[in-house]
């Protein structure tokens, strides 16, 4: 390590967060996955020796607590200022945009819409509009810039914004182990003249926590929620990562499933327009969704599919690649324009063979069955 390198650190690195429990037990460590939104792209902290960041909360609430140590600090004369580590966390640890309510947030009372148990343990989604768990928000914000790229705070002020909480729990303790934000936006509609588009935004299971399952239940209850509210009509999700859109693909996958969408008579690869929309309006989900949906239930069973069958199956594809791009692909020749569309066919069948080994198939559908989709087809 050369003189320089000691006084440099890796802000993720160095940083740890810590959660205790209510007697001040710890419960699990981590680190942050981001931090250039604080200190930079390069993510540097510099001007310290041996540093370690602590930042301790304190569940149910995520009251934090700073603590720096080092060895040694660069000197005045250097002519290089020290990062300002406090200073600069203290600007992020708590919102102060928001006037907490005089009442705390008390989660043992708190909404509950879902239970579930995982390896002998027990969690339960809490539901809340950003204002009523201002004491809890105020802490979470920086989280977002920790764990989502390009995460931003929210407008703890505005009372279309909702928070699910996913809390481990036991008779004493309530630890966080993840939450989502979601906005609620007008959406007009003939029948329904305050109706809802449902906009998830932030969405975090911690790192210990995360490939277990989590991230799944939180979704599913969350939507749940949207499904049971005759006010929202559809629901989308900001900015999706990569990751998050595979929890997608495959919770929406199954819900479709369980649904019995995939099995009625009119679902073969000829979609009728009011059949599709029908199924949107029951479902909840964009068009853009459902219709991935039922790309990847076509492609479980693509072999057993006639060669007409196939054939109407990739045109689908290939008219929504379309028109999701209308605006870029009609700026080009039709040559150009065919194999662009090509191209995003075959990358976006090869994604789907993918995602679909993870997916349950779909039953078998009878010869008579087949024959009958076969002819409708034609």
């Amino acid at each position: 390590m050369s003189a320089v390198d000691e006084w440099v650190h890796n802000a993720n690195e160095c940083i740890e967060i810590v959660q205790v429990n209510e007697k001040h037990e710890k419960d699990c460590q981590y680190h942050p996955s981001n931090t250039y939104a604080i200190f930079g792209d390069a993510e540097v902290i510099y001007g310290y020796k041996d540093l370690n960041v602590t930042i301790t909360y304190e569940c149910p609430l995520m009251v934090p607590k700073l603590e720096i140590s080092y060895s040694e600090r660069l000197a005045p004369d250097s002519g290089v200022e020290p990062t300002d580590i406090e200073g600069t966390l203290n600007t992020y640890l708590k919102d102060r945009s928001i006037k907490v309510e005089g009442n705390s947030f008390d989660v043992h009372s708190a909404n509950s819409i879902h239970n579930y148990s995982f390896n002998g343990k027990t969690f339960k989604i809490l539901q809340a509009t950003v204002l009523e768990a201002s004491e809890i928000m105020q802490h979470l914000q920086i989280f977002s810039l920790f764990f989502i790229e390009g995460g931003s705070f929210i407008d703890l002020n505005d009372p279309r914004w909702m928070v699910y909480l996913l809390y481990e729990t036991t008779e004493d303790d309530y630890c966080l182990r993840g939450y989502c934000t979601v906005y609620k936006y007008y959406k007009w509609d003939k029948l329904i003249h305050d109706g809802i588009r449902a906009r998830i935004s932030q969405f975090v299971i911690l790192p210990p926590f995360q490939h277990q399952g989590h991230g799944s239940q939180l979704y599913n209850a969350i939507v749940s929620t949207f499904l049971k509210n005759p006010k929202i009509l559809d629901f989308t999700v900001e900015d999706a990562s990569e990751a998050f859109d595979s929890l997608r693909d495959h919770c929406d996958y199954k819900r479709l499933l369980s649904m019995g969408i995939f099995s009625e008579p009119d679902f073969h690869p000829s979609l009728s327009r009011q059949w599709i929309n029908s199924k949107i309006a029951e479902t909840k989900l964009t068009q853009r969704q459902f219709s991935r949906c039922c790309e990847l239930a076509f492609t479980t069973k693509l072999k057993k599919l006639s060669l007409l069958e196939r054939k109407s199956v990739r045109l689908g594809i290939k008219e929504r690649i379309f028109r999701q791009n209308l605006d870029v692909l009609l700026q080009l020749d039709k040559s150009e324009r065919i194999e662009k569309i090509h191209n995003a066919y075959e990358n976006q069948f090869d994604e789907y063979k993918q995602i679909v080994k993870k997916l349950p198939k779909l039953k078998e559908d009878s010869p008579r069955k087949r024959q009958k989709l076969a002819q409708s087809s034609s």
